[in-house]
């Protein structure tokens, strides 16, 4: 998966956005997102706990969708 953040990876900033990011979207706590891996690189290892793994497929597929059909209406005007 890939995410555009905003923030500069710099002290965590972009990190702890992914994670904010992460848990609105999925709608739990921020203290249940970790990166396992890659705090220091573009790739990384999240690890959420207290959701199934298709459960978090399904959410994300679910706003991508979304995020997509936005984009077609702005497009078609």
């Amino acid at each position: 998966m890939e995410a555009r953040l905003t923030e500069e990876p710099i002290k965590g900033r972009a990190n702890r956005q992914l994670i904010e990011e992460l848990a609105r979207t999925l709608g739990i706590s921020e203290q249940k997102i970790e990166v396992m891996s890659g705090q220091k690189s573009s790739k990384k290892t999240i690890l959420v706990k207290g959701i199934i793994r298709d459960e978090v497929f399904k959410v994300l597929a679910k706003k991508l969708e979304m995020q997509r059909s936005q984009a077609l209406k702005d497009k078609e005007g």
